[in-house]
């Protein structure tokens, strides 16, 4: 953290937000972040502050208590999130790419977990029982198909 901010630790640790960082938007808010944790005494963890270089960090927050329960300060522990986050990118990009793909297919597609639930469908199989997609996702046949239909596909397709 004392890298990313460009201050030793010692300038770092007791100080305020304003006395920490020179630009008026992360004064805020990081002050907003610590009057969370201090007004909810919940722990706030994932707080991600982008950098101008491009990095990420990743702040968790919580809330340091007396003996009585009443907060006493914070305690903050900040990660560089970079790596993390590209890689989080990257696999909604690839995510995109392979709908793109089976969306694209003339072939009825489908995926179902180990209930019969349909966690995936492409346009085509969509297109063919006439639901949009979302009403076939998350679902298991029985709900969207006639009891007869549903028994046929059960016995063709299991």
């Amino acid at each position: 953290m004392a890298d990313a901010i460009g201050l030793p630790m010692g300038q770092i640790i007791g100080n305020t937000a304003k006395a920490v960082y020179n630009d008026p938007a992360s004064v805020a808010a990081v002050e907003a972040a610590d009057r969370e944790v201090v007004e909810t005494r919940v722990p706030v963890w994932e707080d991600n502050d982008r950098r101008s270089d491009g990095s990420i960090f990743v702040t968790r927050r919580a809330p340091v208590l007396d003996d009585h329960g009443a907060v006493i300060g914070i305690v903050a522990i900040a990660t560089d999130g970079t790596q993390r986050r590209i890689a989080e990118e990257e696999h909604q990009r690839t995510h995109e790419h392979y709908r793109a793909i089976v969306d694209n297919l003339e072939e009825l597609v489908s995926l179902k977990d180990a209930s019969g639930q349909f966690l995936l469908v492409n346009q085509a199989f969509a297109d063919q029982i006439g639901l949009p997609k979302k009403e076939i996702e998350g679902r298991h046949r029985e709900e969207f198909l006639s009891p007869e239909i549903a028994d046929i596909s059960k016995r063709q397709h299991d």
